[in-house]
């Protein structure tokens, strides 16, 4: 839907484009250079802009996030989370210290139970050290019941 939307305005701004270039008092060989230019890049920004929908983003969330699910390889790690509402897919390296903490919230999902991971202190500028570090702590949230729930 965001797609055709996309096309559709990019479409009418060639048109618009074209038609004040070809109205306007120009020289024609700056008629004949604006056009194609502003067709070739109307439409290469539509083409970028739609192979980049959908696509994971490379690097760990940079703020807290409900997990979902993870997958882990030798070399990749995908977490899928919800953050603010919105379902995102993360790409970053593979570390033994991301992978345990994963499967730690792998297993509380799976008993049904809410798992957040929550961003621990920043690093500090210029710390080189933080390359394939896993810096969340992966916690069950806590939910407050009902008042008059049984179970309390």
């Amino acid at each position: 839907m965001l797609a055709e939307v996309l096309i559709a305005a990019a479409t009418a701004l060639i048109l618009t484009v074209c038609y004040s270039v070809y109205k306007s008092k120009s020289a024609d060989l700056l008629k004949l250079l604006i056009i194609p230019l502003s067709i070739v890049f109307a439409w290469s920004g539509t083409v970028y802009y739609i192979t980049q929908l959908g696509k994971p983003i490379e690097g760990q969330p940079e703020t807290t996030f409900t997990y979902i699910h993870h997958i882990a390889s030798n070399t990749t790690i995908e977490l899928w989370t919800k953050i603010d509402g919105e379902s995102r897919l993360y790409v970053f390296p593979f570390s033994e210290e991301a992978q345990e903490k994963l499967d730690k919230a792998k297993r509380q999902a799976k008993q049904g139970l809410p798992v957040e991971g929550k961003k621990t202190k920043t690093p500090a500028r210029g710390d080189q050290n933080t390359k394939g570090k896993f810096d969340f702590d992966i916690v069950i949230i806590k939910r407050d019941f009902i008042k008059g729930d049984s179970n309390g």
